[in-house]
């Protein structure tokens, strides 16, 4: 009873955490850049049938994981937005943001395991493996919080000539985007 209601607790509270993250950068000089955003966190579940033991559930597991589309047990996603309010052009033909709006929204896609009615052995065997995936998951969120952060820094440091201003960005925030995925493969090679 305690362990299913530690469970459901857990369930309830991350699946309402949302994790906020707003910047706003000042510089002293001609332009100062304001930057609004944040970058969300939502943890959702699949579905997974009921199972007597660790080998129907790990049958089950990869089973639904498939279904879901993931290549593994779980996953950890992040998309990115943006949008240029205003850009500030300093008279030498170049360009930087003055007031620009960038979002981020991370899903974590796990197994369900609020329904399983497994031994003691066996769900304590379960909890801690679990609690390695969410650990791994978590590791992926860490860094894409630090891509986050890293294309704040650029957006407002960044100056690029006028006339290829939002292709020039664009294509500095898709190279961090692209530099942190390829670190995910590296956490997913850890694992």
């Amino acid at each position: 009873m305690l362990l299913s209601s530690t469970i459901q607790t857990v369930r309830l509270v991350t699946r309402t955490l949302l994790i906020f993250v707003a910047a706003l950068f000042s510089f002293d000089g001609a332009a100062s850049v304001k930057i609004g955003g944040k970058h969300a966190l939502e943890v959702k579940y699949y579905p997974i049938e009921r199972a007597d033991s660790l080998s129907g559930l790990d049958a089950d597991i990869d089973k639904q994981a498939r279904k879901n589309g993931l290549k593994t047990d779980a996953a950890t996603d992040t998309s990115y937005k943006w949008s240029i309010k205003e850009v500030h052009e300093k008279g030498d033909g170049m360009c930087k943001v003055a007031r620009i709006n960038i979002y981020a929204a991370t899903v974590i896609l796990l197994p369900d395991f609020s329904q399983q009615m497994l031994s003691q052995d066996d769900m304590n065997t379960l909890l801690k493996s679990n609690a390695e995936l969410l650990t791994h998951e978590f590791e992926h969120y860490r860094n894409h919080q630090l891509a986050y952060a890293k294309i704040l820094q650029v957006v407002a440091l960044s100056e690029f000539p006028c006339q290829t201003f939002k292709q020039s960005l664009k294509a500095k925030i898709e190279s961090i985007i692209m530099t942190h995925k390829s670190f995910d493969e590296h956490i997913d090679a850890q694992f």
